[in-house]
């Protein structure tokens, strides 16, 4: 970014949109002016996609249908494809992920949201922190929390203080936490073992 001359400390909200397995869409959200920057060569150069025109975006993600979406600091979800968004209600929308079809779920402020289709409603204030994964061999979504990695209505599957984890595709899932350690499941995080 910086050989580009884009400003420097400006940008939070990275998130890689799985697309096509060589040169995959990479979406940045810039702070404090809100904007949309995209990559499709893995990073080389960008593209200004115009203002969020909601608050400045936090995280994205890709649905099946191609549409993008993408959470806001100020408690929006926003369907970059159609124009559209909804005011969650919540804060901050700190993880946004696609389910089966066209459902999403969303955390805002440690609350957790599902979105059927044609509307979203709170599930439950889980205290979900960060990332959160859509697990479609039992329909259920990972997430971290202040125990740990937690599968929704299963509980903490593994106690820590996790920072991120990344869907590696086919179940495979990586998670980093505070005390440097790298852990990998191959099965949506049901089972994790440490890598180093």
């Amino acid at each position: 970014l910086v050989a580009q001359s884009l400003p420097k400390n400006y940008y939070f909200g990275v998130r890689l949109i799985k697309d096509t397995p060589a040169h995959a869409p990479i979406l940045v959200g810039t702070s404090p002016d809100g904007l949309i920057l995209k990559s499709v060569d893995d990073g080389v150069t960008f593209t200004n996609m115009g203002s969020a025109g909601k608050g400045n975006p936090t995280c994205f993600c890709q649905l099946a249908n191609g549409n993008v979406l993408y959470g806001t600091a100020t408690g929006y979800v926003v369907n970059y494809t159609q124009g559209t968004s909804t005011d969650l209600g919540y804060g901050q929308i700190t993880a946004i992920a696609s389910g089966l079809g066209n459902t999403e779920y969303a955390a805002a402020n440690g609350i957790f949201c599902y979105y059927d289709g044609s509307t979203w409603s709170a599930l439950g204030d889980t205290g979900v922190k960060d990332a959160i994964i859509y697990i479609p061999s039992t329909a259920n979504i990972l997430y971290i929390d202040g125990s740990g990695l937690s599968i929704w209505g299963v509980g903490t599957v593994l106690a820590g203080d996790f920072t991120c984890f990344c869907d590696a595709g086919g179940g495979v899932i990586y998670a980093g936490d505070t005390s440097g350690h790298i852990w990998k499941s191959i099965d949506y995080g049901v089972n994790l073992v440490v890598l180093g």
